[in-house]
């Protein structure tokens, strides 16, 4: 464990100071590290770069961002720039911030999501006897040809339903799955700090898979994840920037989002994001697949947000 704290502060008070180094001195497995900006610094500087984002007179650098959130290892924020190159940077500071917080680095190739709005065969199995039998690898298909995966299944005022991404997806937009209507999204954005929609049904949901109804708060950089899409199955990776507004480029900026270096592809969208015991069975539902670039990044929106803001509750 690695416990962070800020040069000033610590200088300010000498005596706490060592009353906390003579504790971890005792302490076995903890590490101390001087920073120069404190948790709430680095989220600050997140929400002051969010409402320029999504301001009347939103500058033009913003363009040129891929993405950015808080680098809590290395005690930054991090933006991640499209075009990486000193004119780009002091383009930034000069229109957006300028401020030793923030710290820059070339994005991949532009994010994008990880669904496409193509016509495809989609696989699937008509659910039997009125009850829907979900895989996460199921693919959910909707009127515009959407291919997504299954994300995780909850309940909204006594209801069953699902969860899936937002995008290439509209409200009251029924999903249909070779020819059999699995239900209607009655709850639906991409904006903010979602992407995502939940999937009404008048049928029972139950899962062959991920039957944990336990959902995860909080996350750390370097800790491992695990993800379920219909394209590249059951990957694993760690959690590279927490508290990231991530963007596609022609599509939406959204807020809060977790970045990760989980091996992820197209039609991965909507599937389900987990922490795992050592056996690999789902402990917590994490979130669901947004994008990313394949093999190097991919991004997921937080199951605990995405409940809160559609009031739904876990079964």
């Amino acid at each position: 464990m690695v416990i962070q704290i800020v040069k000033d502060i610590a200088l300010e008070n000498i005596e706490q100071h060592n009353l906390i180094e003579e504790f971890i001195s005792k302490a076995d497995g903890i590490l101390v590290e001087y920073v120069d900006f404190s948790k709430n610094e680095l989220a600050a500087t997140i929400d002051a770069l969010n409402t320029l984002l999504f301001s009347d007179d939103r500058p033009v650098a913003f363009d040129n961002v891929a993405s950015f959130g808080e680098d809590t290892m290395n005690n930054s924020v991090r933006v991640y720039l499209h075009i990486y190159s000193a004119g780009k940077i002091n383009q930034f500071k000069e229109t957006v911030l300028d401020s030793e917080i923030v710290v820059f680095a070339k994005a991949e190739t532009p994010t994008q999501y990880f669904s496409a709005a193509i016509p495809r065969i989609v696989m699937g199995v008509a659910p039997p006897n009125g009850i829907i039998i979900c895989s996460t690898k199921v693919r959910v298909s909707g009127n515009g040809f959407t291919s997504a995966s299954f994300g995780y299944r909850a309940r909204r005022i006594g209801v069953d339903g699902f969860v899936i991404q937002g995008h290439n997806l509209s409200y009251r937009q029924s999903l249909v799955v070779n020819g059999h209507n699995y239900g209607t999204i009655t709850q639906w954005r991409n904006s903010g700090n979602l992407d995502a929609s939940f999937v009404m049904t008048n049928q029972r949901v139950e899962l062959l898979t991920n039957r944990t109804t336990t959902v995860k708060t909080s996350f750390a950089q370097g800790e491992v994840l695990s993800k379920t899409g219909m394209t590249t199955g059951t990957t694993s990776g760690r959690v590279s920037a927490v508290n990231v507004t991530h963007a596609i480029p022609g599509g939406s900026s959204v807020t809060g989002t977790i970045r990760t270096d989980i091996y992820s592809a197209n039609h991965d969208s909507g599937g389900v994001v987990f922490s795992a015991t050592t056996s690999g069975a789902p402990s917590a539902i994490a979130g669901i697949v947004r994008g990313g670039v394949r093999g190097t990044s991919m991004y997921f929106v937080r199951a605990d947000v995405i409940n809160r803001e559609f009031s739904l509750t876990m079964f």
